[in-house]
């Protein structure tokens, strides 16, 4: 596709289709939204996406159970999501822009192991987060969703200062 034309079809309504996860409700197939172009760094490789489609393609790819994703719009570094998956478990985290402290999304897990080890890079770096701090990956893809059509903090999640 010429980049004329993937302009010209990131701003035409994409049906919504549900990304599988646990705790995920399918959502009606008649909604449409439209997708803002972003850039998905996944494990440190920088993709575009401009479709719901290409964006539930990315962020089903796990490596070793888990993935990083840092979304951002194709045009500015910030706002900014930063998501961490492994499992079933994710930990959100929002920047609003340079040099921002962040905000991190609140804990909706109910019975958490005590840690998880997320990865962080594709050298295969894992960063340890406490279990207190967790939100079922379902949730989180769902944030990044919103994110995708907002540019803006998800509104699923309650958000706490860093």
């Amino acid at each position: 596709m010429k980049p004329a034309e993937r302009r010209r079809s990131a701003l035409q309504p994409q049906r919504f289709a549900a990304v599988p996860g646990p705790g995920r409700a399918e959502r009606p197939r008649t909604s449409f939204v439209v997708v803002k172009q972003l850039e998905v760094c996944v494990l440190d490789e920088p993709r575009m996406v401009s479709t719901l489609d290409e964006l539930a393609e990315v962020l089903a790819s796990r490596i070793d159970g888990g993935n990083h994703f840092e979304v951002a719009s194709a045009t500015s570094t910030f706002p900014m999501l930063d998501v961490m998956v492994h499992g079933s478990y994710a930990v959100v985290h929002y920047f609003a822009h340079e040099g921002a402290t962040g905000e991190q999304a609140n804990s909706n897990v109910e019975e958490t192991p005590e840690e998880v080890a997320f990865p962080h890079s594709a050298l295969g770096e894992k960063i340890t987060m406490p279990g207190s701090v967790l939100v079922d990956a379902g949730t989180a893809i769902a944030c990044i969703e919103q994110f995708a059509q907002t540019l803006a903090r998800p509104t699923l999640v309650g958000w706490n200062d860093l």
